[in-house]
């Protein structure tokens, strides 16, 4: 069998989700908010991790009190 070339392109399903803006705590306690906008086209999913193996919470809308400083992850799925 002979071999040949194919051509092969991927297009992303869906822009990833737009977040902001980012509160600014003055004291611990404090209820920070994070918003997700999306295209619509999918669920916003939270993740503590990039890799997205350890989910969070899922919606637009991602609210809690961190104890220090906390880095988070949103993507559209």
């Amino acid at each position: 069998c002979p071999s040949r070339s194919v051509g092969l392109t991927v297009h992303p399903v869906s822009p990833p989700p737009v977040i902001g803006p980012v509160d600014t705590l003055c004291s611990e306690g404090e209820t920070a908010t994070l918003r997700a906008v999306g295209s619509g086209l999918g669920r916003i999913r939270w993740y503590h991790d990039a890799e997205g193996t350890q989910p969070w919470a899922t919606g637009e809308v991602l609210s809690w009190a961190p104890a220090a400083t906390t880095t988070v992850w949103a993507r559209q799925e």
